[in-house]
């Protein structure tokens, strides 16, 4: 008896001190699945209307940007939510931090729009359809200035989580309700770029008025320290995006337009559960951030991190099971017909869900909060590297199934080489 309620205790004292963590999930989850599960439910809308040719064009479009995307970020999801959850009782320090950020974000927006330009200019395919790119653009301005990594920083996230919901929600809607042919397709961009910008709004407005933080004069001195801190982030982050972005783009160079529209398809399912393990992820990240600043030992810290990825992994390897045996009936679903090329991508790519959650969690949520930022940045680049360098090859002769084959390959490569820094790291402290 006594020993069950000892054991109901520590249960419930258990999620009172996670409590932040959970509600931090479940917050990030509903806005991850809002941009990862809301463009599923419109494509086989857009494809039946749009057609197949046009929804390709858009993900090239989207790939592309992607990247200025991960430009802005410039790995501020990272090191401005660790610094936040650091100095989260200093109102000073995170006014300092919160400044410091937009207004280096303000400064790549306006390098990005030179920088698009010249790829359009110089790329004819993408030249021809500059409008589209200029429209997605708009993506690029809203989440930029979306304050997600403070609201992680001070574990906060369901006020912002609320006015996202309805934000993105509203710009689905306009997509149903304003796209009737083909030639619509430009209203595509835009009505995803406006529901990201109106969350930003929203998200700066919660961030002064109700937790008081001020947008201030910052130094140069605070700025170059915000670059040169964030910078390996910026590379891993941009390395990964890099190769798990570039498909559309390269099966667009190789192959056509309608092969990526349903190539995208099955990447996009994907991506919409990598959503939800990466909303764990950085959850647990400004948790892991103080946690870890307890401990004096690697093998300590090397312990608390492994704990919880060891439970994840399981989920993980029984979400990647089920994509593989449903795959037929979810492609039946969004194409509206049984093709077998796409259907044998999307199995493919279900094992990627595993091996990109584990990676998330051991590389980003471990390595960087251990300052092993260089390191994680050097396996994200070789990873990287391979990613595109077979990809290339293997689209030109298998098409879409190659392209898949890619992504799997590298995030194997990357789980290799994380799981060999860990034995290093052990066995340097024995």
């Amino acid at each position: 008896m006594f020993r069950f309620i000892k054991n109901r205790n520590l249960i419930r004292s258990f999620f009172i001190y996670n409590k932040s963590i959970l509600e931090n999930f479940f917050s990030l989850s509903i806005i991850q699945a809002l941009n990862g599960i809301l463009p599923l439910i419109a494509i086989p809308y857009l494809l039946k209307i749009i057609h197949p040719e046009k929804y390709g064009l858009i993900n090239i479009s989207q790939a592309v940007i992607y990247y200025f995307q991960i430009l802005v970020d410039y790995g501020f999801n990272m090191t401005a939510t660790r610094q936040i959850a650091i100095h989260r009782d200093d109102l000073s320090k995170i006014s300092s931090v919160f400044s410091a950020v937009l207004l280096i974000k303000l400064f790549i927006i306006v390098i990005g729009i030179f920088v698009l330009a010249v790829i359009i200019w110089l790329v004819p395919d993408f030249r021809d359809n500059s409008m589209l790119f200029y429209l997605t653009y708009l993506t690029v301005i809203g989440y930029a200035f979306l304050p997600t990594w403070f609201f992680q920083g001070i574990e906060k996230m369901k006020h912002l989580t609320v006015l996202n919901l309805i934000a993105k929600i509203l710009f689905t809607l306009m997509i149903f309700i304003f796209v009737k042919k083909e030639s619509d397709y430009l209203l595509v961009p835009v009505f995803t770029g406006l529901g990201f910008i109106i969350s930003s709004g929203i998200g700066i407005f919660i961030a002064c008025y109700s937790y008081k933080i001020s947008i201030k004069r910052v130094s140069l001195k605070e700025i170059q320290y915000q670059l040169r801190d964030s910078f390996p982030v910026f590379i891993s982050n941009f390395s990964i995006s890099f190769y798990r972005s570039a498909n559309p783009i390269l099966l667009g160079f190789f192959t056509n337009a309608v092969t990526v529209g349903y190539y995208s398809v099955a990447e996009k399912l994907i991506k919409g559960l990598q959503a939800i393990v990466n909303s764990l992820a950085q959850a647990l990240f400004p948790y892991m951030s103080r946690k870890l600043e307890t401990y004096e030992t690697i093998s300590g810290k090397l312990k608390a991190i492994l704990r919880p990825t060891r439970y994840i992994s399981i989920g993980l390897i029984l979400v990647s099971v089920f994509v593989f045996l449903t795959a037929p009936y979810w492609i039946r679903l969004f194409i509206h017909s049984q093709n077998r090329e796409v259907t044998t991508c999307l199995r493919i790519l279900s094992f990627v869900v595993t091996l990109g959650g584990v990676n998330y969690l051991l590389g980003f949520t471990g390595l960087i909060n251990m300052n092993q930022r260089k390191s994680l940045m050097f396996y994200v680049v070789i990873s990287g590297v391979i990613a595109i360098f077979s990809a290339s090859l293997l689209s030109c002769y298998i098409g879409l199934v190659g392209a898949a084959y890619s992504m799997l390959l590298a995030e194997a490569v990357l789980l290799i080489l994380i799981l060999l820094k860990y034995r290093s790291l052990k066995t340097q402290e024995q």
